[in-house]
């Protein structure tokens, strides 16, 4: 049975929140119609502001509600990611208990603890706990869950469970933006939870972001940032954004 105007249009939108471009052509084939009828349906798509046209493709349209697949955020912004990690591992001290937030913004830190002795180290993410697994002089801890496919990190009442049960001594937090007026933000509610519960659990708080999360505000909030202690960004930074934060009380550190 053929597809109505109404599904086809759907599954187009939800082919594009991949965050990948696709084909006229593509689409035909995949959908089984013409590439006429894929072209009027893009077209109403695009007055409805939710895809871009280009020269026989479809293309996503990142709005402040659309969250980048993880295999998408791990090539971009690689030098500075690097170097904000580097950065943010000097902080942590040898008997540390450390909270490490899902993020590819973070995904170095767990590089930089070879030298570190005594350190326990919580997280969720499946990409923090292969490159633990290469260190056995840290301490993993995997609190379990519900695996989120798209980030690879397990969600759900197991892991909030587990986290409140730990006195942590410094929680690193990836976000979608944080802004003055909306504070810390994100896309993912059931990671957000886990974020609150580390933020409340932590003597010391450190958002990891690079700076295309300054100023920004996504859909689900995370804590004020009166409760953030520290954020560690790059040297592409808006020197005005971080005047605002530092002015509001914040430690900024600007990892070069």
């Amino acid at each position: 049975m053929a597809m109505s105007s109404s599904q086809r249009k759907r599954l187009i939108v939800d082919i594009l929140k991949n965050g990948n471009p696709v084909s006229v052509k593509e689409l035909g084939d995949l959908l089984q119609v013409s590439s006429m009828t894929v072209r009027r349906d893009l077209s109403c798509l695009e007055l409805e502001g939710r895809l871009k046209r280009s020269h026989g493709w479809a293309e996503p349209v990142h709005t402040e509600e659309y969250e980048p697949s993880y295999v998408i955020r791990l090539r971009e912004n690689t030098e500075e990611k690097r170097a904000i990690c580097k950065q943010a591992a000097a902080l942590i001290k040898d008997g540390d208990v450390v909270f490490l937030d899902v993020g590819t913004t973070l995904l170095d830190i767990s590089r930089h603890l070879g030298n570190k002795k005594d350190v326990t180290v919580i997280t969720y993410w499946l990409p923090h706990v292969m490159e633990l697994a290469k260190q056995p002089n840290i301490r993993t801890i995997v609190p379990g869950g519900v695996l989120r496919n798209s980030e690879l990190s397990l969600v759900g009442m197991i892991p909030k469970r587990v986290l409140r049960d730990f006195n942590v001594s410094i929680c690193f937090i990836s976000i979608g933006g944080v802004s003055i007026d909306k504070g810390v933000t994100d896309y993912n509610l059931d990671e957000v939870e886990i974020k609150k519960i580390a933020i409340d659990s932590a003597s010391k708080k450190v958002l990891v972001v690079d700076h295309t999360k300054l100023g920004r505000v996504a859909p689900v909030r995370v804590t004020p940032i009166s409760s953030i202690d520290t954020i560690i960004t790059d040297s592409k930074s808006d020197p005005a954004k971080i005047s605002l934060l530092r002015n509001a009380g914040l430690e900024v550190i600007v990892a070069e």
